[in-house]
């Protein structure tokens, strides 16, 4: 059985990388027999595998002198094994049967794990979780109504703190592991309150397990074997999903959203999963705390029928976020209208200083990274004149008096082949331009009159009989996150 035991470990240990000289460990041992296995095993290791090798234990103090016997045990044991230990109070008042309590110990417990990673440097922290408690998270996540991630049970694997989180024992049970203990002749603490049904894990273990055992025998063993063919099969979605967030996703300068047309063509269950990292993403960017980060099934469902909704619908998310659909993009914002992250104001560029010296074509990006100006001066040739709002001829005067801007207030506009001038903000209602990449816009004014919004209009004055001696500016929207122009040049 032990050799089982040290199996596991060195496998979990060679897939991460950290079966090698000086990598730092932390075990976090409880008392318990899976934790002083865990401890155990790795004590054995340590040698061979040439890492080095550190505990913890919290202390929660939710058990009376029981707990203290818990720490007790845990210090002789790694004095013993020359293992360092660190103990903490985890501070929580109140017993086992305190409502929510725990939860409560839990994100103390991983709390204090992430201080003592980046206290000790530590490479890894390693719990003892075996395959007992694969099987009842996975029914728990069922009776829940859990989709394929929650099915897959406890990763063995995941990113933590500064290092990684590892469970090397999930294909061992609890009762082989505590076997390991009893032929070694080693002392393990048993947590008298697991005995009692106060909280639906306990209740689960204690009475619907061992029925569910009787009926199917093998039974954990199976939940476990399912939950790993299902792991595999939600890697191989997340990673397609992955493909088609990234085409999707459209980042700016205060914008932040998913281009709508081919996210509607992916297939459903990759379209759920890029709506719900796209919430994730943006609740991190929003700051919201990482439990705060992830949508339920439900509301990942109501995201992905706002899809099929027209243009301007909306509707509000946790984190006081909002979801708004626009022309071509879902956006995420606050929910009174505010970008994620404020936006950027960059200073204008004036065309003058871009056109001195200017030998022929020169191109230059505007901020925010969805267009790429070329101005080309007029000893470079004769051009055609523009077909469309992708291209302008410009005097020199114009050169001179005008400069690239974001929007501001008093904004006037006559729109090429319109009879007269309207408000900015008008013409962009009426386009209807998504309301939050209106102030990302960059237009080329002189003053407050604008003479192109570049892929969108150009001004009634720009009109030209000939464009002999003047000065052409051309756009191109920059690839996979350019703002998309009405006509192709």
């Amino acid at each position: 059985m032990k050799d089982h035991l040290l199996a596991a470990l060195k496998r979990s240990l060679e897939e991460a990388g950290l079966w090698q000289k000086n990598a730092l460990l932390l075990a976090a041992v409880s008392g318990g027999g899976d934790s002083m296995a865990l401890l155990y095993g790795l004590t054995l290791l340590r040698d061979e595998g040439g890492f080095r090798l550190a505990a913890c234990h919290v202390q929660h103090g939710l058990r009376g002198e029981s707990t203290r016997l818990d720490q007790r045990l845990t210090e002789e044991l790694c004095v013993r094994w020359n293992v360092p230990l660190t103990v903490r109070e985890a501070g929580l008042t109140g017993d086992m049967n305190t409502p929510g309590m725990e939860t409560l110990a839990r994100e103390k417990r991983r709390e204090l794990f992430r201080q003592w990673m980046d206290e000790l440097s530590a490479d890894a922290l390693l719990t003892a979780h075996h395959r007992d408690d694969q099987a009842e998270t996975v029914l728990m996540h069922l009776l829940r109504g859990a989709g394929g991630k929650g099915l897959s049970g406890i990763t063995p694997r995941t990113a933590f703190g500064r290092g990684v989180l590892l469970r090397p024992l999930l294909a061992l049970s609890k009762a082989e592991l505590e076997a390991v203990l009893r032929e070694e002749n080693i002392p393990f603490r048993h947590d008298e309150s697991n005995d009692l049904p106060c909280t639906p894990r306990n209740a689960l273990r204690l009475e619907l397990m061992p029925r569910l055992e009787e009926l199917f025998p093998g039974a954990a063993s199976h939940l476990a074997a399912a939950a790993e063919t299902l792991r595999q099969d939600e890697d191989c979605l997340e990673a397609l999903a992955d493909g088609l967030y990234r085409r999707c996703h459209w980042q700016g300068n205060g914008v932040f959203a998913l281009l709508t047309d081919p996210l509607r063509e992916g297939p459903d269950a990759l379209r759920l999963r890029a709506l719900r990292r796209f919430y994730r993403e943006g609740a991190a960017l929003a700051g919201l705390h990482p439990e705060e980060r992830e949508l339920s099934r439900e509301t990942s469902g109501e995201l992905n029928a706002l899809l099929q909704t027209e243009p301007g619908a909306g509707m509000n998310l946790p984190g006081d976020l909002r979801a708004l659909r626009g022309q071509k993009l879902l956006h995420l914002l606050r929910q009174g209208g505010e970008p994620l992250v404020p936006l950027t104001v960059s200073e204008p560029l004036e065309l003058k200083t871009l056109a001195d010296g200017a030998d022929g074509p020169a191109t230059f990006p505007l901020p925010g990274g969805f267009w790429e100006i070329t101005m080309t001066p007029p000893k470079s040739g004769s051009f055609p004149l523009p077909r469309d709002a992708n291209a302008v001829l410009l005097t020199r005067d114009e050169v001179e008096r005008c400069r690239f801007r974001t929007p501001l207030p008093g904004d006037r506009l006559c729109p090429f082949g319109a009879p007269g001038e309207k408000p900015l903000r008008r013409f962009l209602t009426d386009r209807r331009l998504d309301a939050p990449l209106r102030p990302t816009l960059w237009l080329l004014a002189d003053d407050h009159h604008i003479l192109w919004i570049p892929g969108m209009v150009s001004s009634e004055s720009l009109r030209r009989a000939s464009a002999q001696g003047l000065w052409r500016l051309c756009c191109r929207p920059v690839p996979c996150t350019g703002l998309s122009s009405d006509h192709k040049e």
